[in-house]
């Protein structure tokens, strides 16, 4: 989205994200704040990275892959707005909004 639509230095697009799957999620713009994302390019900037190695970098189409088969949800509910911790780690985070940061390091 944010490479063919481009930032608008809103959380646009995750504010659209939560009216339609979590419209109750009315803390979704301050947890994203607390994580540095101000604003939908700073979600993947500053809010979240992957972790150990449950996804890699596909040079070829410029893109985060999963390795293997994508861990199923373990808790989170339908609604829920809160980060999932992948499969053996302890940090709460969404590889559903994975950072492409890793990339450019």
């Amino acid at each position: 989205m944010l490479d063919e639509f481009g930032c608008d230095a809103r959380l646009r697009w995750a504010c659209h994200w939560r009216g339609l799957r979590a419209p109750r999620a009315t803390a979704l713009e301050r947890r994203l704040a607390q994580r540095g994302g101000y604003c939908d390019c700073e979600i993947f900037d500053n809010g979240w990275s992957p972790v150990g190695d449950a996804v890699a970098y596909d040079a070829a189409t410029d893109e985060w892959r999963w390795r293997g088969s994508r861990p199923s949800c373990r808790g989170a509910r339908r609604g829920s707005s809160q980060p999932w911790p992948p499969v053996g780690s302890d940090e709460a985070l969404s590889l559903v909004v994975a950072a492409r940061r890793t990339s450019d390091e």
